[in-house]
């Protein structure tokens, strides 16, 4: 309220209207010389827009008579190829004499006919067949999606090949001991053999993704090239569905594994001896399709507890292991499991799954054995012929002599075998 702040103050207040009036006059001052030019604007652009109208009339009449002057020529010039045509066309006529034709050689006809050209055109097929058939051959090999390699199984398995087996082997109990065939098993066997340095156990299943691969022959003759080095081995039929092994042995078979999981008994009460020293063995036996539920991980597992102390080496025949349960059952109450890939039968993502089927129950998956090669058509395996051929050429009568002995042998001690397991069949009836 002091005196001179009042003062102050009004003067504040008269020196802001001064400049607001000041200001609001300059901005009018500028409004009106903004429309002033604006205006101006549109005067010469009126202007400039008559000035174009008038250019283009200009060049519009100044034009006009020299295109028509080009199209006066253009005429004259067509007008005078006209003319150097007929001029040309009457020296050529004044040229023609009044005979045209003249006969220079009589023509004769010919002695072979001029088309078709049979060499020529079978050339030209041999050719086009050539081309055509290694195309499709290519294209074919190109579609095919099964296992074809042991590269194929290393690379999209990621799992080694422990035995290639020839395409043809029949069970080593009718081959013999001497047959050349028996060498692939024996690797797989020399390979196994080195697992228990790692803890894994003896305790082998064989599976395989499809029906047919050949799990049944291969696990027999893993077991009966065992047998012949002098383990104590055990066959076990768990394949309930479609079992087989008993049918290469001469067996029947009333009664076995499925016996056990229905609680009639345990499983050393089911065991056969076989005419193959060294090897024993267990039936799959009958189990209706509606006690299938009896199979289950915690009997297998008791039943392998005990086996593993009576034998050496326990080999296990499974069913397929995609689409059916007691495959993924065998595969993780085993100490292993091989996979049974047959050459070129399935595309590579059958075994793919059955590899993932394994391994999604803790199986303990070790490798594969790559069955049915056609060695002799196939390049990628010919030194497998090529090594069997060589050490088996010399003494082949020999071992054909030798092996037709022993199947005969064979077959008259299967059948002796077979009448002593159906009499103790009978007395085996109270369990």
């Amino acid at each position: 309220e002091h005196p001179r702040v009042i003062a102050m103050v009004a003067e504040y207040d008269k020196v802001n209207e001064q400049l607001t009036g000041l200001i609001e006059g300059y901005k009018q001052s500028m409004r009106i010389n903004h429309e002033v030019a604006e205006q101006n604007v549109k005067r010469l652009e009126n202007e400039v827009e008559e000035l174009s109208e008038e250019v283009r009339q200009a060049i519009t009449e100044n034009i006009k008579p020299y295109e028509e002057a080009i199209a006066e020529a253009n005429r004259e010039k067509s007008l005078l190829n006209l003319l150097e045509m007929r001029i040309a066309q009457k020296k050529v006529d004044n040229a023609i004499i009044d005979e045209p034709v003249k006969i220079l050689d009589r023509a004769k006809p010919a002695t072979t006919p001029f088309y078709p050209k049979t060499n020529v055109n079978l050339l030209v097929a041999g050719a086009l067949g050539l081309v055509l058939g290694i195309s499709l051959a290519f294209f074919i090999e190109y579609l095919d999606t099964s296992v074809k390699t042991m590269d194929d199984v290393e690379k999209f398995l990621e799992l080694p090949v422990l035995a290639v087996i020839p395409d043809g082997v029949a069970p080593l109990i009718e081959e013999g001991p001497d047959s050349p065939n028996a060498e692939g098993y024996r690797i797989l066997r020399a390979k196994i053999d080195l697992s228990p340095r790692s803890g894994t156990g003896n305790t082998l299943t064989m599976l395989s993704g499809g029906p047919g691969e050949g799990k049944s022959t291969t696990v027999f003759n893993l077991a009966y090239v065992s047998a012949q080095a002098g383990q104590s081995v055990l066959l076990v039929d768990a394949d309930l569905r479609r079992p087989t092994v008993h049918e290469i042995l001469g067996f029947d078979n009333s009664y076995g594994l499925a016996d056990v999981f229905m609680g009639r008994g345990e499983a050393y009460q089911f065991i056969r001896a076989t005419n193959v020293p060294n090897l024993h063995f267990i039936g799959a036996g009958e189990m209706p399709m509606a006690e299938m539920g009896a199979f289950s991980g915690i009997k297998l597992r008791e039943m392998l507890a005990d086996l593993k102390l009576r034998y050496d080496l326990v080999l296990i025949d499974s069913p397929p292991v995609l689409g059916i349960s007691e495959g993924s059952v065998i595969a993780h109450e085993v100490d292993a499991a091989i996979l049974v890939i047959q050459h070129r039968r399935y595309p590579r993502d059958i075994s793919l799954r059955a590899k993932r089927a394994i391994e999604e129950v803790k199986g303990n998956l070790i490798g594969v054995v790559l069955n049915a090669v056609a060695i002799q058509s196939d390049e990628a395996y010919y030194y497998y012929s090529s090594y069997g051929n060589y050490y088996y050429k010399d003494g082949s009568k020999k071992t054909s002599s030798r092996a037709e002995t022993q199947v005969k042998t064979a077959r008259a001690r299967m059948a002796a075998n077979s009448q002593e397991t159906n009499q103790s069949a009978g007395s085996s009836e109270s369990f």
